[in-house]
């Protein structure tokens, strides 16, 4: 999938204040666009080719190509999230950065885990395909507290915020 030139999609899609995309020409005009995906994305044809709406939406609010290799990143990981105030563009580590803990995790919070043999929560960030150890705590809300000071050194504003 990839992206559109800004003058295509500027003579065939709009974007309105809360992020809703609609087509502009054929036969959905001023209709939404995009079909919510089981991946929680939108995505929209046009001329036989898939396009996510959030790309769209991200270059029409900001009347700009995407560079190459960049992503688009939902801020607060709705992916059908498509307003201005929540999409930024990212590189693949930092999109990365803003992933929310396992689903099948034993513990709350994301880069924690609990190490029965000794009693110790673990706190463990990884940083460029490395795990970086944080330490071992008595409570996983001391090891989240941890992990949230070294990812926002680390990550910046792609760390996650409210785990």
């Amino acid at each position: 999938m990839g992206d559109l030139p800004l003058y295509v999609v500027k003579r065939n899609w709009r974007v309105d204040d809360d992020g809703v995309v609609y087509r502009t020409t054929g036969r959905s005009s001023g209709q939404p666009c995009g079909y919510l995906q089981p991946d929680g994305y939108l995505r929209t044809s046009f001329e036989g080719k898939q396009y996510y709406v959030q790309r769209l939406a991200w270059m029409l609010h900001n009347n700009s190509d995407i560079p190459a290799g960049m992503l688009v990143d939902h801020e607060d990981r709705v992916r059908s999230n498509n307003r201005k105030r929540n999409l930024r563009l990212a590189t693949t580590v930092q999109n990365q950065h803003n992933r929310a803990r396992r689903s099948d995790s034993s513990s709350p919070y994301k880069g924690i885990t609990y190490s029965a043999h000794k009693r110790r929560w673990i706190a463990q960030i990884k940083i460029e395909g490395r795990t970086r150890f944080i330490g071992q705590f008595r409570t996983p809300e001391e090891a989240r507290d941890a992990y949230q000071r070294v990812a926002k050194e680390i990550q910046g504003l792609f760390a996650i915020k409210e785990i």
